[in-house]
């Protein structure tokens, strides 16, 4: 009897997930199905194994990869989506993390299950898409393309302009009324895992153009200050707290309309410049 997967594994971006719905869905579709019978499909010699996998207390080899596709029935493409979502959740660092969604997103049953994932991937892979989507309020909506790009710094092409404006439309970020564009209050929304891997690619290019913004505007047009503060773990969230109070009054200085004359990006950025003692980090 050929064996495949119960559940769409393209819907995972948490491979440990994907294993413990996979192992439910199995034992309520064969009855004799258990961690056992899972060790003796994948050619593994300990019959624990996969449950210590889903419970992190184990990390997966490129081995462990072949033959837990094999365990589970996995097809070609299948087992590419998951070796890349296994190397995804098991890297260090954002660069590596990055890599294997970009491999996830080319696998075929991806494109058919997450179309809109595409989309949002797209929107924070650009620096300038959020720009765009402040843009299309001025002058009452009545601008185009040409008008964007020749606001825009640093400065982007007329195709990179209106690829931006139909992406925001496909996002449904905003939408085009008779002459004029509406800017929406639709956000993009993804799992824990992309957001994380999104949103600190963004953050990471919005820090590279502040530096950037040293050289590329006198000193009156923007602000870029630092303190550097002793502290403990017990204060950290205060900051945090702080730092959220703070944007949430900015905010409330945004101008709206025909009122607005540019766009300005305002990055925070905390972070230890001294090791961190380890634990409470949720306290």
């Amino acid at each position: 009897m050929k064996r495949s997967p119960s559940v769409n594994i393209y819907e995972y971006a948490d491979y440990r997930k994907f294993l413990l719905h996979e192992y439910q869905e199995k034992k309520k579709k064969e009855r004799n199905f258990s961690y056992r019978r899972f060790a003796l499909y994948a050619g593994i010699s300990s019959s624990n194994f996969l449950n210590l996998v889903i419970k992190k207390k184990r990390n997966l080899s490129e081995e462990g990869i072949r033959k837990f596709a094999k365990g589970f029935g996995l097809n070609e493409d299948q087992t590419e989506y998951f070796r890349n979502m296994v190397l995804m959740n098991q890297s260090k660092t954002h660069e590596e993390k990055d890599c294997y969604y970009q491999n996830m997103v080319r696998c075929k049953g991806f494109a058919k299950t997450h179309i809109l994932d595409k989309k949002e991937y797209k929107y924070y892979s650009a620096w300038y898409h959020p720009v765009v989507r402040e843009l299309v309020v001025f002058h009452s909506g009545k601008i185009d393309a040409e008008w964007i790009a020749g606001k825009v710094e640093p400065k982007i092409t007329v195709a990179q302009a209106r690829r931006s404006l139909k992406l925001l439309q496909e996002l449904g970020m905003v939408r085009r009324e008779e002459d004029r564009w509406i800017q929406t209050d639709q956000i993009v929304d993804t799992g824990p895992e992309v957001s994380s891997i999104l949103v600190s690619k963004y953050h990471k290019n919005m820090i590279s153009m502040a530096k950037e913004s040293i050289d590329r505007f006198p000193g009156h047009q923007r602000d870029i200050t630092s303190v550097t503060i002793r502290m403990n773990r017990k204060t950290l969230p205060q900051v945090k707290k702080a730092s959220f109070e703070f944007r949430r009054q900015l905010f409330g200085l945004e101008c709206l309309g025909d009122e607005a004359e540019f766009v300005m990006q305002l990055n925070i950025q905390a972070y230890p410049l001294t090791e961190v003692p380890e634990g409470g980090e949720d306290e």
